[in-house]
């Protein structure tokens, strides 16, 4: 029993790391994105 919960809780705590580290990646994708099209827009203009 006791064991079953430490690896629920275990679990549980994994889980909100990979969403937590999903949404910094996602974050960091988006960055990356805006500043390839900003550095292509610069490019164009000029």
């Amino acid at each position: 029993m006791h064991t079953l919960n430490t690896s629920e809780a275990q679990l549980t705590h994994a889980t909100r790391a990979q969403k937590l580290l999903h949404r910094q990646a996602s974050a960091a994708l988006r960055t990356s994105i805006g500043l390839m099209v900003g550095a292509l827009l610069i490019a164009m203009v000029h």
